[in-house]
This record gives structure tokens, sequence and C-alpha cells, in this order.
């Protein structure tokens, strides 16, 4: 599905994803995409290094700290469900209107966020599942994630 998307083609020509950079001084770094196993490694995208049983300590580290970031993530997209309650299930409406209607709920999500509107509710996505010993640091870091997207 991901190559079938305008973010992938707007990604493969470097029409996105461009700024901000980080300047390490002998590499700067352009933003990223972080996926899991199924995506396909790109240079614009992350995902977990593969465990056949052979990972060292340094590989192990990296797939933790990209799946604290894929928290994140999914952390803002149950902040997004939790406060738009129509998305946690089937739109009834015809389906190429479903995509605007996504839309509309991620433009309102990131007006509430930049008016400072928190979300208290309860999100679609159960905290227990977290692999992470950061105490609710994901969670927390996904109040502030403002949705990107093409019109």
């Amino acid at each position: 599905m991901l190559r079938l998307s305008d973010v992938y083609w707007a990604a493969e020509e470097e029409d996105i994803l461009i700024e901000p950079t980080l300047d390490l001084g002998i590499i700067i770094i352009l933003p990223l995409v972080v996926g899991d196993s199924a995506y396909p490694l790109k240079t614009w995208l992350l995902q977990v290094i593969k465990d056949n049983g052979a990972l060292n300590q340094d590989q192990r580290k990296f797939n933790k700290e990209l799946a604290k970031a894929q928290i994140v993530s999914e952390h803002a997209f149950g902040l997004v469900k939790g406060r738009w309650r129509a998305l946690l299930k089937r739109l009834n409406e015809d389906h190429w209107r479903i995509p605007n209607t996504i839309k509309a709920c991620c433009v309102l999500h990131n007006i509430c966020i930049i008016r400072g509107d928190e979300f208290e509710g309860d999100a679609d996505y159960n905290s227990d599942d977290d692999d992470d010993d950061d105490n609710g640091v994901p969670s927390q870091a996904a109040n502030g994630v403002l949705f990107i997207f093409f019109l």
C-alpha cells in the first residue's frame, strides 16, 4: 500500500522530508519515517533490523529505540481516534469520502494541539502493551504530534 501512496513517491522524489535537518558535523540527518519490517528499507524510511537470533548489542539497542519511536506514532493515532470517536469504527459513508474524513479529523486534531486543547479522554490503545521503561514518555510525546499529509 505504501508504494501506492503520494507520500511514497514524494519521498522518493525528495519533494518531502528535506527539512528540518540535524547537522552532526560529519553528516546532515534529514527527517525520517519510522516503519516496521513490512516496509521497504529506504534512505528516508527506517525499519527494525530483522532478528534472526544473531543481533549484537548495538543492533538490539537500535531496534529498541526505533520501537519507542513507533510507540509515539501509535499513541498519536490513538489520541486522534480517541478524540474523534467516529474513527474507532467503520465509517458509514461513500468510500471516496473516507480519506477526507480522516484528514479533517487530523486537521482538527492539529488545531487542538496548536491551541493547547489537550485530549484527556481514553485513547484507542492499551498502555499496558508498552514495552518501554520510560515511565510513559512515548505517551507524553504523542500529545504534541502534528499530522502532516497531502491534500
